[in-house]
């Protein structure tokens, strides 16, 4: 096969059109460590920022963090992120 059909197919496998909306916050993806689990958020605004239970993100407080999940409370209300194509 050559070279750029390789590329084509890895792209291809790579790229998921408007798997994320940008102007959301978007979980990227979640980690365990001896620390505890974590998770890469892409903030609404652009940053991407490292965050663990108990952080807040917007007025929202982390409550869990789980493979792939990220569970969020905010006035009585919870709600989870996922990683996008999860």
């Amino acid at each position: 096969m050559p070279a750029t059909d390789t590329n084509t197919t890895t792209r291809r496998a790579a790229t998921q059109p408007d798997a994320m909306q940008l102007g959301q916050t978007i979980l990227l993806g979640t980690l365990l460590s001896p620390e505890g689990p974590s998770a890469l958020l892409r903030l609404s605004w652009g940053p991407v920022r490292r965050v663990k239970t108990g952080d807040r993100i917007a007025g929202a407080r982390i409550v869990a963090i789980e493979d792939g999940k990220l569970h969020l409370a905010d006035g009585g209300e919870t709600r989870t992120l996922h990683v996008p194509g999860n």
